[in-house]
């Protein structure tokens, strides 16, 4: 753990702390995900699959 703080420093010039991560994790939207994803994957066809119970809800917002 101490070798990824150590890295923080040299990139950033500081340290960076755990409530500064969690705060930048938490401005991730939705679109940011998506953004990433069509980089990586490109903008095509997709399947999802999942194991066990999946609200309803939740698969409308993926919109990938």
């Amino acid at each position: 753990m101490s070798r990824i703080w150590v890295k923080w420093k040299l990139r950033l010039g500081k340290y960076i702390t755990v409530d500064e991560v969690v705060e930048k994790i938490d401005q991730v939207t939705a679109d940011d995900l998506r953004n990433i994803i069509n980089r990586l994957f490109g903008s095509g066809a997709l399947s999802l699959t999942t194991l066990g119970p999946v609200k309803e809800t939740v698969l409308p917002e993926l919109k990938i």
